[in-house]
C-alpha cells in the first residue's frame, strides 16, 4: 500500500507540474488583458489560464485511481476512515494543481504596475482544481483507463471551458471565471465566486459520496447527500449568477483616483499616475489653445467610462504607450460632450449620420483643429479621409473655425440636431 500511494504522489507532482506549466505559458503567450497593467485585469487572465490545466489535474487522478484499483487496493476494506485512507493520494493531485493555480496568476502579475490580489480570482481554479481531482478519482476508479483517461480530459475542459461563450450571459459566471474582467474602473463582483463554490461544491459532495460509498448505508441518506443536496446547490448557483450581464464586475472606488490641476482637474486611477504626469506638457497646451479660442472645455478630466464621467467630467484614459499626439488626441476628443442615449437614438433618427454632426465626426474634426493650432498635427493614416477637407474649410471663418466648433459642441450638449453644423 505503502508503494502504490508513493507511486501516486510521484505521478502528480513528475508530470503534472510541467504540462501545467506549458499549458499555462501557451494560453498566455497568445492572450492580453482588456486592461494591460491593471492588476485585477492581469490576474483574471491567470485565473482562465488554469481552464486548460483543468483537464490534467482530472487525468492525473483518474490514472493514479486506476493504477490503486488494479493494485487491489480500493477494494480491500478501509481500517480508516475514507477522509484519511484517501486523503494523501487525492491531495498529491490536488495540492500541487492549486499551487499551480495560485502560479499561474502570480506569473500574470509581474508586468502589473500594482500587484493587488483578489481572493475572488484567486480562489476559483482552485475549486475547480478540487471538482476535477474528484471527477478523475471517480471515473479512474470505475472505468477502464481506456474510456477513464479521455472523459476525464472532454469533462472537465467542457465544463470549465464551454460557459464563457454561451448564452444566457449569466450562464458565462457560474463557473466563476470571466474573460472580460477587469476595465480599470472595475473590479470582479463576488457573484461568480459564489456561483462556482456551489456548483463544484455540489458537485464534489456528489463525487464524494459515489468514491467512497461508505458514508452511509441508507440508500435515503445517499440520495440526499449525492443527489438532492448536489441538485439544490447547482440552482442556487444559477439564482446567484442570473443577475449578471457580460461583465460580472461592480464599480472600483473613486475614492482611489488622484487629481492634479493641468489647466483643469486631471483624475487617474494611482497605477497610471506615471503616464498621466509625463503627459502634462500635451494636456495643458491642448487645454490653453481651447479655452483662447473660446470652446468648451470640461470642468475634469477623468479615469473613468463615458457613462460616469458626465459632462462637465470627460473620460480621459492615458496608457504608458500612448506617444504625444495620441495624449493629444485623447483630451481633444474629451472636450466633445458626450451625448446621451436619447440624444444619439434622436441624432440617428435625423439622419444626422448621413448629413451632418455626429459625435464620432465631430470629435474627429475637433481633434485635428486643435492639433494644427498647437503646431502638433495628427497623422493622416488615423483620421478620416474627409476630415482634413472639413476642417480646412471651417478654418477659412473669421474666427478661424473656432465658432463653428463651438456650436458643434454646444448641440451635442443640447441635442439640437435640426441643423448642420459642420
Amino acid at each position: 500500500m505503502n508503494r502504490a500511494l508513493s507511486a501516486v504522489r510521484v505521478l502528480g507532482l513528475a508530470w503534472l507540474i510541467p504540462l501545467q506549466v506549458v499549458a499555462i505559458a501557451v494560453y498566455r503567450s497568445g492572450t492580453f488583458s482588456v486592461e494591460e497593467g491593471y492588476s485585477p485585469a492581469e490576474q483574471a487572465l491567470g485565473s482562465e489560464s488554469f481552464i486548460l490545466c483543468i483537464p490534467l489535474v482530472a487525468l492525473a487522478a483518474a490514472i493514479a485511481a486506476n493504477k490503486l484499483d488494479r493494485s487491489g487496493f480500493l477494494d480491500r476494506p478501509l481500517a480508516r476512515p475514507p477522509l484519511l485512507t484517501l486523503g494523501m493520494p487525492l491531495l498529491g493531485i490536488f495540492v500541487p494543481s492549486a499551487v499551480m493555480a495560485v502560479a499561474a496568476q502570480a506569473f500574470s502579475l509581474r508586468n502589473a504596475s500594482d500587484v493587488i490580489v483578489s481572493f475572488i480570482l484567486l480562489l476559483t481554479p482552485v475549486l475547480w482544481a478540487g471538482a476535477s481531482t474528484l471527477f478523475g478519482w471517480l471515473v479512474g476508479a470505475k472505468l477502464p483507463l481506456k474510456f477513464a483517461a479521455p472523459l476525464s480530459v472532454l469533462v472537465p475542459y467542457a465544463i470549465v471551458g464551454f460557459p464563457p461563450a454561451m448564452d444566457p450571459a449569466w450562464m458565462q459566471h457560474t463557473i466563476g471565471m470571466s474573460t472580460l474582467c477587469c476595465g480599470v474602473s472595475e473590479v470582479p463582483s463576488w457573484r461568480p465566486l459564489l456561483a462556482a463554490f456551489l456548483l463544484a461544491g455540489g458537485a464534489s459532495l456528489a463525487m464524494w459520496v459515489a468514491i467512497t460509498r461508505r458514508l452511509t448505508r441508507s440508500i435515503a441518506a445517499i440520495a440526499i447527500t449525492g443527489i438532492i443536496i448536489p441538485a439544490l446547490m447547482a440552482g442556487f448557483s444559477a439564482i446567484v449568477a442570473m443577475p449578471l450581464g457580460y461583465q460580472a464586475t461592480s464599480p472600483r472606488d473613486g475614492n482611489l483616483l488622484s487629481c492634479k490641476d493641468f489647466g483643469v482637474e486631471v483624475c487617474y486611477w494611482p497605477e497610471h499616475a506615471f503616464e498621466v504626469e509625463s503627459s502634462e506638457p500635451e494636456i495643458r497646451a491642448v487645454i490653453e489653445v481651447a479655452r483662447t479660442n473660446g470652446l468648451l472645455v470640461p470642468d475634469r478630466l477623468v479615469e473613468l467610462p463615458e457613462d460616469k464621467a458626465q459632462w462637465p467630467a470627460a473620460p480621459l484614459l492615458i496608457r504608458e504607450n500612448d506617444s504625444p499626439v495620441e495624449v493629444q488626441r485623447k483630451v481633444a476628443w474629451a472636450m466633445m460632450p458626450i451625448p446621451s442615449v436619447e440624444c444619439q437614438e434622436k441624432m440617428a433618427s435625423s439622419g444626422m449620420g448621413e448629413s451632418s454632426l455626429t459625435y464620432v465626426a465631430g470629435s474627429e474634426v475637433l481633434a485635428v483643429w486643435l492639433g494644427e493650432a498647437v503646431g502638433n498635427p495628427l497623422p493622416s493614416d488615423i483620421i478620416s479621409p474627409d476630415v482634413p477637407d472639413i476642417v480646412d474649410g471651417i478654418s477659412g471663418d473669421t474666427d478661424g473655425g473656432a465658432g463653428r466648433l463651438r456650436e458643434a459642441q454646444e448641440l451635442v450638449t443640447s441635442c439640437s440636431v435640426d441643423r448642420a453644423v459642420l
